[in-house]
């Protein structure tokens, strides 16, 4: 049997839900075969758990000292219904690629990135189908019969983005008031440092915040404040096409300063 050790005081609770126990966040630790390690000192990576309700379990993977892995999210307390976001990383922490799965399938969208964080391909899936491909470097789009067609750019003239309120200097002031630099962060940097995360999240007609994945990680601390400070945040101003509300994704990046 494997063993899971727990740290920073986080209780395990991974109960199946039928047995109507409330699961709390867990972190799990990892030798560098990916096997259970003694403890967090003897590991390489770590995973942190998180109920966000009580279908959705989400699971990201780090190296110990760096940025994330992977993250994986599921359908039960038990890990084994793959269901929700899953993202993959390079070894600087850039997304690689990142898509929706259905019950193990892949679903919806499939993005892959360069290390700029540029789409370079997208793939469209129906519950494990896959429908068609958009080659974005060479503005093709293929379809599963085979049929292949020029990418048109559609009209982008009425569009207008989402907005932070009070702008790009209300930002500002709501970073300069509620930004922390974590302890964890400080202790990794005692001489100082800085890291910049990259976070991609929905904003909806109403204006209200869906965080969606990060596409630039850089350390455990700092990725968990990154999306605490977004997910906290006011309402945003929704962007519009033709005069019409509709839900926007935003990617938001935010930088971590300290030194002595």
């Amino acid at each position: 049997m494997r063993y899971f050790i727990l740290f920073l005081s986080c209780i395990i609770c991974l109960q199946a839900l039928s047995q109507k126990r409330k699961v709390k966040e867990a972190f799990y630790v990892f030798d560098e075969h990916w096997e259970s390690a003694k403890d967090l000192e003897h590991a390489s990576y770590f995973m942190n758990m998180i109920p966000e309700n009580d279908s959705v379990f989400i699971c990201r993977y780090y190296k110990k000292d760096g940025p994330m892995v992977r993250q994986e999210s599921y359908l039960d307390a038990d890990l084994t219904i793959p269901n929700g976001r899953f993202a993959w990383y390079n070894e600087k922490g850039i997304i690689d690629s990142s898509g929706m799965v259905w019950r193990n399938k892949k679903d919806g969208y499939w993005h892959y990135y360069n290390d700029t964080i540029k789409t370079i391909r997208v793939k469209k899936y129906d519950k494990g189908r896959w429908l068609y491909t958009e080659d974005m470097l060479q503005k093709k789009k293929t379809y599963a019969d085979g049929t292949i067609e020029d990418i048109i750019p559609g009209d982008t003239t009425r569009h207008v983005a989402a907005n932070f309120p009070g702008g790009l200097a209300g930002w500002r002031k709501y970073m300069e008031r509620n930004l922390e630099i974590p302890n964890r962060f400080k202790n990794l940097n005692q001489e100082g440092g800085k890291g910049v995360v990259v976070v991609v999240f929905l904003i909806n007609k109403e204006g209200f915040i869906n965080i969606e994945y990060i596409t630039r990680s850089c350390e455990y601390s700092l990725d968990a404040e990154a999306l605490r400070i977004i997910g906290k945040g006011p309402n945003w101003i929704p962007a519009t096409i033709h005069g019409e509300k509709v839900a926007f994704s935003q990617m938001q990046g935010i930088t971590f300063n300290y030194g002595h």
